[in-house]
């Protein structure tokens, strides 16, 4: 499995977006944490998830653009991150 640093479709980032369709929502079980960081309303916003497909669907489902990072700089994830995992 290879990993891109890239993780969404699309740049536009909106709370309370509706789920895209065609986005997967279906991950392997494998605990690999990843960082991710995203604009999210103009604030940048870094959110640890249990692995890079978790990190993907979230990206898909929220049209959310998640760079991965170094886990240690997810240290103190913002508030805002347990509505995209």
């Amino acid at each position: 499995m290879i990993l891109q640093k890239d993780y969404t479709l699309s740049s536009k980032a909106g709370i309370g977006a509706q789920s895209r369709t065609g986005c997967p929502d279906i991950c392997p079980a494998v605990y690999q944490p990843v960082c991710g960081e995203a604009l999210v309303n103009g604030k940048l916003v870094r959110c640890e998830f249990s692995n890079g497909c978790v990190m993907g669907v979230s990206s898909c489902q929220n049209n959310i653009r998640f760079s991965e990072k170094p886990l240690n700089e997810c240290a103190q994830t913002a508030p805002i991150c347990s509505e995209f995992r």
